[in-house]
């Protein structure tokens, strides 16, 4: 393993076995360790559960795995959790540019980030081909936001979604095989997602 590292940031609302298989896939490929980076407070989402049930969670999803690693860094941090403000905290550290992991939407809605430009200058985007997308996107990106260096990993796709898993949960219907075993008991023992909790 190289000493760069994966980060792969989100508000894991639940984590779910789709985010578990871009991560395998990711550090087989780039051969480093994935920081798993659950946000505090998501600056696009406002549904999303208690931080500290969602860094349990992802607690429980990547047990057993020694190339995943729970990385509390913006849930450690007061306010709104910005990636950029996250990379630029490892930048000011002196180690290495990280690899950063996003599906190509994601990279779509760059616009939408804080300090697009920052964020692409401090990390290698890493995209784990989600669907087919306009090919003119990375030369947008290049041409607005000084997109450099960037990584493609292809890898199966799960059509499972966080939001999928809140609304079967929500509904009363399973979960098993869409979230790892003690992700599903954790959010049956606390209620999480169920109407009206």
């Amino acid at each position: 393993m190289s000493e760069r590292i994966i980060l792969f940031g989100g508000s894991f609302n639940p984590p779910h076995m789709g985010h578990l298989l871009m991560a395998e896939i990711a550090s087989e490929v780039l051969q480093c360790p994935v920081h798993f980076v659950p946000s505090a407070r998501p600056p696009h989402k406002d549904d999303v559960i208690d931080a500290s049930h969602r860094v349990a969670m992802v607690k429980l999803a990547i047990a057993g795995n020694s190339r995943f690693i729970l990385d509390t860094t913006e849930v450690d941090r007061p306010g709104i959790s910005y990636t950029y403000e996250t990379l630029a905290a490892i930048a000011q550290e002196g180690k290495p540019k990280p690899y950063f992991l996003l599906g190509a939407d994601s990279l779509a809605d760059m616009d939408t980030w804080h300090n697009p430009r920052g964020v692409l200058e401090l990390c290698v985007p890493v995209i784990y081909q989600r669907r087919p997308f306009p090919e003119d996107l990375v030369s947008r990106l290049q041409s607005q936001y000084g997109l450099g260096q960037l990584e493609w990993v292809d890898g199966p796709m799960l059509e499972i979604s966080a939001s999928l898993v809140r609304e079967r949960v929500a509904k009363g219907l399973s979960v098993r095989y869409m979230v790892p075993r003690d992700v599903e008991e954790y959010l049956y023992r606390y209620k999480l997602y169920q109407e009206g909790k």
